[in-house]
């Protein structure tokens, strides 16, 4: 079992750094590589930068990481995205963009998701 290193970490954090699409890409899809072995520290990472000034960041982590630590960690982590999303609005715009997948894709998991996006519409605007 792999587990996120200090150096994978460190990495991971110079790609979404730089601001270089093709960096920060690689560096999400590297993230989301740990959702399933390593969610604490993937989280941390999200939370982390979830809330970036960069979109494109944000994007990232949204389709190659958070969405898919939904997908497995649902119960665990939607409490703790639904409280980020509606008090700051770049996660919500990171939230925002995910898919359901796996565990999300639940009926009444999907409707707790359909209705944080409704919330933060109502609250941050359109995302």
């Amino acid at each position: 079992m792999s587990f996120l290193s200090r150096d994978v970490i460190a990495d991971i954090e110079t790609g979404l750094g730089t601001g270089e699409e093709q960096r920060v890409w690689q560096a999400a899809v590297r993230l989301g590589d740990f959702v399933e072995v390593a969610p604490n520290e993937v989280w941390s990472l999200v939370t982390k930068w979830g809330d970036s000034d960069n979109d494109e960041v944000r994007m990232a982590l949204a389709t190659c990481v958070l969405e898919h630590l939904l997908e497995h960690h649902f119960d665990r982590y939607f409490p703790l995205v639904e409280e980020l999303a509606l008090t700051n609005s770049r996660f919500a715009d990171t939230f925002s963009s995910c898919w359901q997948f796996g565990q999300s894709e639940a009926p009444e998991n999907a409707a707790r998701m359909a209705s944080l996006n409704d919330r933060i519409r109502k609250r941050h605007g359109a995302a």
